[in-house]
């Protein structure tokens, strides 16, 4: 016997076939993820070196392999003294593989007392704890909302640094998992070894990029 479904049956299942049909799939391009928090300002996924240097026009900015169709090329588009709240003066880079969208997404605070503050002993010692007063503010108020929005985080207390042992207290990371991307915020110093201290926010599709 067939059955007679009436309009209304019929209107709801063609709601669901087309809902069904045109939602996002995890991995398209990060379709499905949600968007980034609002301290990337106007760093996303899909931003341009034309769109970046039009937001931050006093920004330098360092273009390496960006774009390249090579399968497999790494690729960094960086940007120095773009000035995003919290931050203040940030490095901002953008990261990918070749001919795929960008993977990594990094911003942060960078302070190198060695450069910045005075030879003598006493007044290097007041500015490096000037400059560490900041990161820790600076810290804060990323955290802080990141905590009320996405709830706690996963902590490593290994930031730059796989030891066991002796790790510096001021040097960690949090971290949140989040639909279709990773969210890490962490602080300590720069893994490059220049001594330049840091507050990096990142959020991270491509779990591969060596972007440290």
């Amino acid at each position: 016997m067939r059955t007679r479904w009436s309009l209304g049956v019929w209107l709801s299942v063609l709601t669901v076939f087309c809902a069904c049909r045109s939602a996002p799939r995890l991995g398209e391009a990060g379709a499905a993820g949600e968007p980034l928090p609002e301290f990337f300002g106007p760093v996303t996924w899909a931003s341009t070196e034309a769109e970046l240097r039009t937001s931050f026009p006093d920004a330098q900015v360092d273009h390496r392999d960006f774009g390249s169709q090579v399968p497999g090329t790494l690729g960094v588009l960086k940007l120095e003294g773009a000035r995003l709240p919290p931050f203040g003066a940030a490095r901002v880079r953008l990261l990918r593989r070749g001919g795929v969208p960008t993977g990594v997404l990094v911003i942060e605070s960078i302070d190198n007392a060695a450069q910045t503050c005075p030879e003598a002993p006493e007044e290097f010692a007041d500015c490096a704890k000037r400059l560490e007063r900041r990161r820790h503010d600076v810290f804060e108020a990323l955290a802080g909302p990141l905590r009320s929005r996405y709830g706690p985080p996963s902590v490593d207390a290994h930031f730059g640094s796989d030891e066991a042992e002796g790790q510096d207290p001021r040097q960690f990371s949090l971290s949140w998992k989040r639909p279709g991307y990773t969210l890490e915020l962490g602080t300590g110093m720069e893994p490059s070894g220049h001594a330049e201290w840091t507050v990096r926010l990142v959020a991270i599709r491509d779990p591969e990029y060596p972007f440290l």
